[in-house]
């Protein structure tokens, strides 16, 4: 008996909450569309569906709602002053903060006197970007525009049915003198071989290779091309100037250090210039 009383008292209180909501709307929750009644009372179409559900048509024997009379519209009118006209034009809650109510009171009063509810303005700064149509063209600009991340970004716009845009590629490219000198050469040295004969750094090679799109040359079964005596001669002497008979009994590592070359690459030239008498005068 008194599990059946607590029943009748949650439900007549789920009663009275839906009447409350839904105002003058509470009896045609069967006569009109769900998206209707959400858009006049301000609610969430899934609330209204609810509603619909739980009390199982019995509403919907009540005619459409009395229009509001003129006694309604001057009470009302006369408790919000000027804002009364900005009722469905701005938010229950902006409306509210200048009249000193609750969102909920100016939403009761405008169900009252049968105001449909504003429609939704987008809070968000990407929201805002979209509708007012500046949106950026990389998705890097798009996500320092709304101030969140790129990944934020990307996900907002597919949310809100926008493709989000590319990400913006930005490279940079190398010194016109360097790229005047070095493009040339790319198709038929290698980077060390270019950066001795030029004066540039291997890496600096590197960099205008990868840019240029054009990969190393590969000679022979072991992808190398052999060296002459006569070019080896003139590819150190062009790194090392007049450091080059300082390889056959400096430092390396000194000397690797002071040309920006690799102690590797010394220790290759200083072998091939053994092997071909450099260093004895028997070439050049």
């Amino acid at each position: 008996m008194q599990v059946d009383q607590e029943e009748s008292v949650e439900k007549a209180a789920f009663e009275a909450r839906a009447r409350r909501l839904l105002g003058d709307q509470f009896g045609c929750l069967y006569t009109r569309p769900v998206e209707q009644i959400a858009r006049i009372t301000g609610l969430a179409p899934s609330t209204v569906t609810r509603y619909r559900k739980h009390f199982g048509g019995t509403v919907h024997l009540a005619a459409e709602p009395n229009k509001p009379n003129q006694d309604q519209h001057a009470r009302v009118a006369d408790r919000l002053g000027a804002q009364f006209s900005r009722l469905g034009v701005d938010s229950d809650a902006d409306i509210a903060r200048a009249v000193g109510l609750t969102g909920e009171r100016i939403r009761q009063l405008r169900v009252e006197v049968g105001i449909p509810a504003p429609p939704v303005q987008p809070r968000s700064r990407l929201s805002r970007l979209v509708r007012a149509g500046r949106l950026p063209l990389t998705i890097e600009e798009v996500a320092k525009a709304a101030g969140i991340s790129v990944t934020a970004a990307r996900s907002g716009l597919k949310k809100l049915g926008v493709t989000p845009p590319l990400r913006g590629r930005a490279r940079v490219m190398p010194a016109p003198e360097s790229e005047m000198v070095i493009r040339p050469l790319l198709a038929s040295y290698g980077n060390e071989e270019i950066a001795a004969r030029t004066g540039y750094s291997p890496a600096r090679v590197g960099q205008i290779r990868a840019v240029a799109f054009t990969p190393a040359p590969h000679h022979g079964g072991r992808g190398r091309r052999l060296t002459t005596p006569d070019e080896l001669i003139e590819r150190a002497a062009c790194a090392l100037g007049a450091d080059i008979d300082r390889l056959h009994v400096g430092n390396i590592n000194g000397l690797a250090r002071k040309h920006g070359l690799s102690p590797a690459t010394l220790f290759k030239w200083r072998d091939g210039l053994r092997a071909c008498g450099y260093f004895r005068g028997g070439v050049g």
